[in-house]
């Protein structure tokens, strides 16, 4: 199975991470893919100037995702596994929390600030109600580049084509590129189509930096195939402070993320 780099809020480059939660050994298979975990929208201009007050955009957005086109068209093995196809996020103008299910037996629920270093993660077992909540402070947010301005790579040049345009579910978007190298030395190329009608003042994304909007196509390209992430449904709604609030309770086990890293 190929590796992909970790560009998703909440991702890591562990991909067989071992979990003891109520003496019971749950395997989570989290292959890292490209992006879009990327898909946590911002607030850069792009050469215009509104001619009114926007609000923050507050819904849900979802996500599925999978291997578009062989530039060269060759064969390839290359497939999204069930995990990385899918995911689902939870925005406002403070927080910002993606849902996936892993495999119909684990939650992993990952929290990130749009305006606070804030990142916390959780892996519910559906099997007991088990739940592991990992914690990390801003020294651990840099060491593993857990929150988005923390994202590394060798190199990057962002260019906005405010020129290209196209129309993604009713809602207009303008293309951005990312050019990069990765800290594995691989030339990849990021393309986000951003919807500059839903944006979160203030929100950044990895290697993107600031965004016009949230992105609701992303596409992956590494020079051997094509991955595109892309929205299937948005619904606008109003969330609560208990949305976001961190998990507590006689079957939450704590731990920091140093201390998950080093298991």
């Amino acid at each position: 199975m190929e590796r992909f780099p970790s560009f998703l809020y909440g991702r890591h480059e562990k991909y067989s991470i071992f979990v003891n939660i109520n003496k019971s050994i749950m395997k989570i298979n989290t292959r890292t893919i490209l992006a879009l975990g990327i898909m946590f929208g911002i607030s850069m201009s792009v050469n215009a100037v509104e001619k009114k007050q926007q609000k923050d955009f507050s819904g849900t957005l979802s996500y599925t995702g999978k291997v578009t086109r062989i530039p060269d068209k060759s064969k390839t093995n290359v497939k999204l596994q069930e995990t990385d196809a899918s995911f689902k996020e939870m925005i406002n103008s403070e927080w910002t929390k993606r849902v996936e299910d892993i495999n119909g037996e684990l939650t992993v629920t990952t929290l990130v600030g749009n305006k606070q270093d804030v990142w916390w993660q959780t892996i519910s077992s559906r099997r007991d109600g088990s739940v592991l909540l990992l914690t990390s402070n801003r020294e651990e947010q840099i060491k593993y580049g857990l929150m988005p301005q923390d994202a590394k790579c060798n190199s990057k040049k962002v260019k906005v084509q405010s020129n290209k345009k196209r129309k993604v579910d009713g809602h207009e978007c303008v293309k951005v590129i990312c050019n990069m190298v990765t800290t594995d030395n691989i030339r990849v190329q990021l393309v986000a189509w951003v919807a500059t009608d839903l944006r979160i003042k203030g929100r950044k994304t990895p290697y993107f930096g600031e965004l016009s909007g949230l992105p609701l196509i992303y596409d992956y390209y590494n020079g051997k195939y094509v991955v595109t992430y892309s929205v299937n449904d948005i619904s606008k709604r109003t969330f609560t402070d208990q949305d976001f609030e961190m998990p507590e309770g006689e079957n939450v086990i704590r731990m920091s993320f140093s201390e998950y890293s080093e298991q």
